[in-house]
C-alpha cells in the first residue's frame, strides 16, 4: 500500500505491489535548523551481520532518505560535528515512514515525546515558566511578587503568550560564586517550590523546549503506555521503582497511566524519566507537559459573517450550502463545534458563538480532561478543532494522539468526534524540518488542513508561505491574507461545511464524515510539478499528465472540499442503524466498541472525463 494513504482510503490497492519500507529523516537542532552535513544511518535491530545502512540528503525535500528495506525493528543512528549523537529504536512498517531526530550539544539533558528524544534548550541559566490556573490581572501581579522576592529575572512575552496564564523567568546563575552543582541545583529546587506554592499557580517547572512565540516546561507529572504484555500492575510497580506515585489510569486507552513524582520538576528528574521509558514493561514514557503558544487567529476573531463573494471562496460552492445549514432546514439539532486554542475553548453552532472560555488549559493530562468532556459531556461537540499552539513546535505526545483516536471513536455516543487541525506554517528557522510543524497530524485519525488561494491569473493554488505534508487530508480557500493564519481561516471553514453535513445528516460517524470530505474533494492545480506539492497517483509516483489519475498532494491532500458534494453526499446517506441506549462516560473510553460495518460507495468525477467509483466499508 502507498505510504500516503491510510488504511481506510478509497484508492484501489494491489497484492501484487512489493512490500518494502523507506525512512524519510528529518534532521535538526533543538532550534529546529537542519542539518545537511551529518551521518544518519540503519542498523538491524535484531541478528545485525551486515554493514550499516546510510540515508543520504535529499536537497529538494531537505531530508535524509533511506534505501528500500525489508519491513522490520531497526536502530537509527544519528551524529553530526558538535552535536551529541542519538541512537534509537524504530519500527520500520511497508511504505514510508517519516520521522524527526533533534541533536543538542553533548551532555544537554534531553526528554521524551513518546519515542522522540527532545534537547532542552538552555540550562544555565535556568529558565522557568510558571501557569495560573485563570489568566487574570491579579493573579499575574502576585507571582510577580514573589518573582521579584526570590530575585527571579522576569521574561517579556507577547501579549497573546499571556492570555495562556503563562509567565517566564530566569533564575540567575550561581557558578560566578563559585557554588558546585548540586547547590545550583537547590537553588532551582527551591525557586520551583516557592513559586508552585503561590496561590493561582497551577503549574511550575523548568523549561524545556522555547521556539519562537511557543513554550514548553515540565510539570511533576509523567505519562506512561504499558506493553501489550504487562498487566496493569505492572504500573505499579514500574512507578515505585523509579521513584513514582500512580495517580489514576488515564479514561482514553487501555494501559496508559499518570504518575506523578514530589520532586521539583528540574533537569534532574530527567534522568529518572529517561529511566523509566527504558524499563522492559513501558511501551513509552514521556513528561506531560504544558506547551503554550501564539495561536494563529483568535477564534472568535474568525467567525465573522462570510460574504459569498468573497473572491477566496468563489471557486468554492460553499456558501448556499452553509446557508441552508444555519437555517436548520432539516430539522436536526444545532451541531456544535469547539475550538481549542491555547488560551482557552470557543464552542459555537451553525447559528454563532455561544460561548466563550478563558480558562488555561494546562499540561497533557489536563488537556484529556478537557477533550474527554467535551466528548462526552451533557451536550458533547460534533467537531473539535485544535489549533495549532498545542505543540506547534514540538513532536506530538502520544498522551494526546490517545486522546484524539479515543474521542474519535467514542465521542457523539459512540459515533465519534471529528478533530480537525490546521497544517502548521513553519516559521523561518524550521521550514525545512516538516515533521516538527505536524501538532496533530495524525493520519486516518484527524482531518489535517492546509489552505489554498487565487493566484494573479484566477487559478487556485496553495496559499504563500504554507506546509506541505503527507498527514494534509484536505485544503480549503483561505480568507485571510496573513500567511500565518491562512491554514486556520481555511480549517474553520471546514468545519463550517462539517456542521452543514451534521444538519443534513446527523446520524454520520467521524469516520464517514472524514470519507466525505475526502471523497468528494476536487483536485486542483494538477499539473503543477513543484517537488513538495507534485500530485500522485494511486501507487505514489507523479500524476503530472492528463491520462494519469491525481490521487494525492503533499500540499491539498485529497483536494480542495466540495462543500455542495459533500452535503449532497452526507444527506443520502443512510443512518446508522443503532442508537445507543445511554451517553458514553468517560470511564468507556478505555473499553473498545463493537462497530457494524456497512458497505459505502460514492461515484466520483474528477474532471476531463475521469471518474472512478470509490468502494469502501465503514462503521
Amino acid at each position: 500500500m502507498p505510504p500516503f494513504f491510510d488504511s481506510s482510503s478509497a484508492l484501489p490497492t494491489s497484492r501484487a505491489w512489493p512490500a518494502y519500507a523507506q525512512l524519510r529523516v528529518h534532521l535538526g537542532d533543538a532550534e529546529g535548523r537542519p542539518l545537511p552535513r551529518s551521518l544518519v544511518a540503519l542498523r538491524r535491530a535484531h541478528g545485525h551481520t551486515g554493514p550499516d545502512l546510510p540515508c543520504r540528503f535529499d536537497v529538494d525535500s531537505h531530508c535524509y532518505l533511506g534505501p528500500a528495506v525489508a519491513p522490520g525493528d531497526y536502530l537509527l543512528i544519528a551524529q553530526a560535528r558538535g552535536f551529541g549523537a542519538q541512537r534509537r529504536r524504530i519500527e520500520l512498517t511497508a511504505g514510508v515512514t517519516e520521522t524527526t531526530v533533534l541533536l543538542g550539544s553533548p551532555r544537554v539533558p534531553i526528554f521524551f515525546r513518546g519515542d522522540a528524544q527532545v534537547p532542552m534548550h538552555r540550562v544555565d541559566p535556568a529558565r522557568v515558566a510558571v501557569q495560573l490556573d485563570v489568566a487574570s490581572d491579579e493573579h499575574a501581579r502576585v507571582v510577580l511578587e514573589a518573582a521579584r522576592a526570590l530575585r527571579l529575572e522576569t521574561r517579556p512575552l507577547a501579549r497573546e503568550l499571556t492570555r495562556t496564564g503563562v509567565m517566564i523567568f530566569d533564575v540567575p546563575a550561581l557558578h560566578h560564586m563559585g557554588a558546585t552543582p548540586g547547590v545550583q541545583h537547590e537553588r532551582l529546587r527551591s525557586v520551583l517550590a516557592q513559586l508552585a506554592g503561590t496561590p493561582g499557580v497551577r503549574h511550575a517547572g523548568t523549561v524545556v523546549h522555547e521556539a519562537g512565540a511557543t513554550v514548553a516546561f515540565l510539570t511533576h507529572d509523567v505519562v506512561i503506555r504499558l506493553r501489550e504484555t504487562a498487566s496493569d500492575d505492572a504500573a505499579l510497580a514500574v512507578a515505585a521503582a523509579h521513584g513514582f506515585d500512580v495517580v489514576r489510569q488515564l479514561p482514553v486507552g487501555a494501559r496508559l497511566f499518570q504518575l506523578r513524582t514530589d520532586e521539583m520538576p528540574t533537569p534532574a528528574v530527567l534522568a529518572r524519566m529517561h529511566a523509566l521509558a527504558e524499563s522492559p514493561d513501558v511501551a513509552w514514557a514521556e513528561p506531560s507537559l504544558v506547551v503554550a503558544g501564539v495561536p494563529e487567529a483568535p477564534p472568535s476573531a474568525e467567525r465573522a459573517p462570510r460574504d459569498p463573494a468573497d473572491a477566496q471562496l468563489a471557486r468554492v460552492p460553499a456558501a448556499q450550502a452553509l446557508l441552508d445549514a444555519s437555517r436548520m432546514e432539516h430539522g436536526a439539532p444545532a451541531p456544535v463545534v469547539a475550538v481549542v486554542a491555547s488560551h482557552g475553548v470557543d464552542l459555537w453552532t451553525a447559528a454563532g458563538c455561544t460561548h466563550h472560555s478563558h480558562d488555561a488549559l494546562g499540561s497533557d493530562c489536563d488537556l484529556v480532561d478537557r477533550f474527554v468532556a467535551l466528548a462526552t459531556g451533557a451536550r458533547s461537540v460534533d467537531a473539535l478543532v485544535v489549533l495549532p499552539a498545542l505543540g506547534a513546535s514540538l513532536p506530538l505526545s502520544n498522551t494526546l494522539r490517545a486522546t484524539f483516536e479515543a474521542i474519535e471513536r467514542h465521542g457523539r455516543n459512540g459515533r465519534g468526534t471529528l478533530v480537525l487541525a490546521p497544517q502548521v506554517v513553519p516559521d523561518a528557522a524550521t521550514a525545512r524540518i516538516v515533521a516538527l510543524d505536524q501538532p496533530v497530524a495524525l493520519q486516518g485519525t484527524v482531518v489535517v488542513v492546509n489552505a489554498s488561494t487565487l493566484d494573479g491569473q484566477g487559478a487556485e493554488t496553495r496559499a504563500p508561505g504554507v506546509g506541505s505534508s503527507m498527514h494534509v487530508t484536505v485544503c480549503a480557500p483561505a480568507r485571510q491574507p496573513p500567511a500565518s493564519a491562512a491554514p486556520t481561516s481555511a480549517t474553520l471553514l471546514v468545519a463550517d461545511i462539517v456542521q452543514a453535513m451534521l444538519v443534513a445528516n446527523p446520524a454520520l460517524t467521524a469516520a464517514e464524515i472524514r470519507r466525505v470530505l475526502r471523497a468528494t474533494a476536487e483536485r486542483i492545480d494538477v499539473m503543477q510539478a513543484d517537488h513538495d506539492g507534485a500530485w500522485l497517483d494511486a501507487r505514489g509516483a507523479r500524476a503530472t499528465e492528463a491520462s494519469t489519475l491525481p490521487v494525492f498532494s503533499r500540499w491539498f491532500g485529497y483536494g480542495r472540499v466540495d462543500a455542495v458534494r459533500a452535503v449532497l453526499a452526507a444527506q443520502s446517506r443512510r443512518p446508522v442503524e443503532r442508537e445507543l441506549e445511554r451517553p458514553v462516560a468517560a470511564a468507556d473510553l478505555s473499553t473498545p466498541r463493537p462497530t457494524e460495518r456497512r458497505a459505502a460507495s460514492w461515484d466520483i468525477a474528477i474532471g476531463g472525463g475521469l471518474a472512478f467509483e470509490a468502494a469502501r466499508a465503514v462503521r
